[in-house]
């Protein structure tokens, strides 16, 4: 495969943002990669479970359980509210197929639509034990063109741990990227790592919750010898931060009055040097992609309609393009969470809870659709609420 073409590189108005950890983990990745053609591994969509989908990608500072293991290592500490059981368990699982307009999908926001298949899954796991808990989180995409095929999937692996009576939650752990080409009946596979860590405070005057996670960039290398010439998948240096408002703990008692929760994020990445989009290695077409830095806002709402049976989400992103062929892209997204049903067992020593999540992303030239989430979990109310016992007693 040829060498993409250099494209000169662009800062926004909000590279600021990246802070200098940010840029010293840039370097040390740029570094380790620098050898032969990488491919820019960066999610710039939403590619997560159904709850994230319908938000836009926003809320992580409501993030609690395995639904919030994708938005911040700390997580799986975040009790929910009510959640009085020592012992904590979430699982939540997504697959789904992203579609296009006839004229064909546009998942890497060139500015023209490719004949491609794209699919995503998504699979979260957290449990916990008063106030520590383990995160696992897999999640990755599929994409076809023709008969070559390649599949990245990140992982998370987190650990935290909830202080000052839930208030604050610290956690940290590895960050995972493995990536399969295949074409011809031969593939070849790439894996590297690379380190996270967030913190979660919860409750601030009884309404504000803050997040703040910082990833290091995870160089992927090939295990055997190197597919025509691609050398490395990389992910980059990463920064998100989130700031949620909740009425939740200002409401009456009984389960009366209408929860509303508001959110907004911001994900900046840093740049891959020298990158190609991972259509360049399925249609051999070199595509220069992430030479600069990109910066994505995101904000959602979500209200309780039915108290703790079903919940309305709504919400939009800005894609930012990380190649020259396009310019950011907007999104709107929505969906739903309704509580299927719960069980009780061993004298409520197990209360487990079944509830079905949708979220829609709409784009021009992109359509994802997550029909079935299935979110299963231990204690507290649907969706959860991070707040702390006091807060909610006072």
């Amino acid at each position: 495969m040829p060498n993409p073409s250099r494209t000169e590189r662009r800062f926004t108005p909000s590279a600021w943002a990246c802070l200098p950890l940010l840029l010293a983990w840039g370097r040390a990745t740029e570094a380790q990669a620098a050898d032969g053609l990488v491919l820019d591994a960066t999610r710039t969509l939403v590619f997560a479970n159904a709850e994230d989908i319908a938000l836009g990608g926003s809320g992580a500072a409501f993030s609690t359980a395995a639904p919030g293991t994708a938005l911040s290592p700390a997580a799986a500490a975040n009790r929910r509210q009510e959640a009085d059981a020592p012992v904590t368990f979430g699982l939540l699982l997504l697959q789904a197929r992203i579609s296009g307009p006839r004229n064909g999908l546009d998942v890497g926001d060139l500015g023209t639509p490719l004949d491609e298949e794209v699919r995503v899954f998504d699979l979260a796991l957290a449990g916990g034990y008063r106030n520590a808990a383990i995160g696992l989180l897999a999640a990755g995409a599929y994409y076809r063109v023709n008969h070559s095929w390649l599949a990245v999937s990140e992982g998370h692996v987190s650990g935290a741990v909830s202080l000052l009576d839930g208030h604050l939650t610290l956690g940290a752990g590895p960050r995972l990227l493995a990536m399969r080409v295949s074409a011809a009946d031969e593939h070849r596979d790439y894996l590297g790592t690379g380190v996270e860590a967030g913190a979660l405070v919860s409750n601030w005057h009884h309404a504000w919750n803050f997040a703040v996670t910082a990833r290091s960039g995870a160089v992927a290398r090939a295990e055997r010898d190197e597919w025509e010439g691609l050398a490395a998948a990389q992910l980059p240096p990463e920064l998100v931060a989130g700031i949620g408002w909740s009425n939740v703990s200002s409401l009456p008692g009984e389960k009366r009055g209408i929860p509303v929760r508001l959110m907004a994020d911001v994900v900046v990445d840093a740049p891959v040097r020298d990158a190609v989009a991972i259509e360049s290695v399925l249609t051999g077409q070199p595509i220069a992609r992430g030479a600069w830095y990109t910066v994505s806002p995101r904000a959602g709402a979500e209200v309780d309609v039915w108290r703790d049976r079903l919940r309305l989400r709504g919400g939009g992103y800005l894609e930012p393009s990380r190649t020259a062929l396009s310019g950011p892209r907007p999104h709107a997204t929505g969906g739903f969470e309704l509580r299927l049903f719960r069980v009780h067992a061993l004298d409520h020593r197990i209360n487990l809870n079944l509830a079905w999540q949708v979220g829609a992303d709409y784009a021009p030239r992109y359509f994802h659709g997550a029909w079935l989430g299935i979110n299963l979990w231990q204690e507290g109310e649907m969706g959860g609420q991070a707040a702390p016992r006091g807060a909610i007693d006072e």
